[in-house]
Formats: structure tokens, sequence, C-alpha cells
């Protein structure tokens, strides 16, 4: 990506077919209006002239336009710029594979760390529930601020979406005492915290989607969360196999703000 001139800033880019379609409408209008039918030039440079004095007014008034989270202006703005950043700061080849990463480097410290929380506050988190719980957090993560908490690819299993280092890093967890298992293989296997269940890796904010996703689909059983996975557009889109694009958060059928209250 070219780097903008410093002269780029002062060149006020408006479509020429906005300015033209425009134009005409003004010119219909003034016309009626008062009887004065000025002739496109003037109406085009009388434009000119109100765009410059509407982006000098909203130079002086930037920072604060743009660093007020509350404000739909500083909103859109952290989009195009988590857009620009990842246009810029991933090298092509691993632009494709970010698409089912959630634009993070896979972190099996992370992925530890989520699984030991939910096993913590969640209420019966069994082994089937839990890779849900995890599909949701990842992808919520995502969709609430624009990259994955564990960086996990996620892949279309039978019974819903799953984590493909799932089965290793429930083993991980488990001797490294971050969780327990109660239960046999191939019954149902309940997780409980174990005694060093580590969270230290968590940022505030991703434990704030954990929360959000405890909250919303905790509470489900694992039959019912399974059931809910498989309605979503990231499980009825994708084939047997298949890599989820994180892209497909957005079509969650249960989405909290993209910014919650101390963001």
């Amino acid at each position: 990506m070219k780097a903008p001139d410093k002269n780029d800033y002062l060149i006020l880019k408006v479509p020429a077919k906005f300015v033209d379609d425009a134009a005409k409408e003004l010119q219909r209008f003034y016309s009626l209006e008062n009887g004065t039918r000025y002739s496109r030039a003037t109406i085009k440079e009388a434009l000119r002239r109100w765009f410059e004095d509407r982006v000098e007014t909203a130079a002086e008034d930037i920072e604060d336009l743009l660093t007020s989270p509350f404000r739909k202006e500083a909103q859109q703005f952290g989009r195009m710029l988590t857009q620009v950043f990842r246009e810029t700061q991933l090298p092509a080849k691993t632009a494709e594979e970010s698409v089912f990463t959630g634009f993070r480097v896979f972190s099996a410290a992370k992925l530890a760390a989520m699984i030991s929380y939910l096993a913590q506050k969640g209420h019966s988190v069994y082994k089937t529930k839990l890779n849900k719980l995890l599909f949701y957090s990842d992808f919520i993560n995502f969709y609430r601020h624009g990259y994955s908490i564990s960086g996990s690819r996620y892949v279309h299993l039978p019974f819903g979406p799953v984590p493909d280092r799932y089965e290793r890093m429930i083993s991980d967890s488990v001797m490294s005492g971050k969780i327990r298992v109660s239960g046999s293989p191939g019954d149902a296997q309940l997780i409980q915290p174990g005694p060093d269940a580590a969270v230290d890796e968590l940022t505030a904010p991703e434990i704030e989607t954990l929360d959000w996703v405890l909250e919303n689909y905790g509470k489900m059983s694992a039959g019912e969360i399974t059931e809910q996975s498989h309605k979503e557009k990231a499980y009825r889109f994708t084939k047997p196999g298949e890599e989820v694009a994180y892209e497909y958060a957005k079509f969650f059928e249960m989405l909290p703000p993209t910014r919650q209250k101390g963001h």
C-alpha cells in the first residue's frame, strides 16, 4: 500500500458522479425556490467550498470525534483502522489462513486459559458442550474486536464446529492441572477446574466475551447448544471437514453489542 503524500490530506476527493447529481438537483431546487437558475459550474464551486468548510470544521474536532467510543464515527473509524492494519501488516501468504484463525497466531496458552475459565465459571460443562462454548467465545470475540482469543481453527464435524486441537488441548490441560475430567471415555465427561487453573493469559476484554457467552449459551445443555450451533450459517454453509471462516460470526443468531460498557 502506497504511503500517502502530505498533500493527499489537503485534497477533497468527492466522486464526480455524486457532484454532478447533486448539482443537477440543486439547480432544479433553486430554480423552483426563488426563480434563479444558477449554472452547474457555479453550483459545483459552491459545493466545493461547502465541503471544504465542513472538512476544516471536522478537522478541528477530529481527535474528540474519533476517540469518543460512543460516537458512530469513532466506531466506524476503528473498523477501518483494523482493516487497514490487516492489509498492511499481514504477509500475503498468511492472509487467507488468517480468515480461519481470527487474525491471530494460535496460542496454546490462550486456549488452555479459555478451557480453565469456562470450566471454572460454567454450569455443568461437559466435553461436548465445552467445544461449543470455545467456538462461540472465539468467534464472538472476533465479532466484537476483530480477532479471536486463541487463534484456533474450527472444523465442521457432525456434532458442530470443533477446534482442531481440541482433544490434544484437553489432554494437555489435564496433565498440567488446569482442568479435571470426570467420567469414562465414550461417556459424558464433565470438565471441572483443576488445582492449577490459570486464567492470567486472558485480557479483560476477552474475559468479558467469555462471560457474555456463559450468560447466553452456558445455561444450555450439551444437546441444546449443539442444536444451536447447527442452526448457524457457520455450520449450514460449510461442508463436513471444512474449516469455518470467522467472518460467519456476524451471522450468529445471538450477538452482543460490538462494544460493551467499560470498553
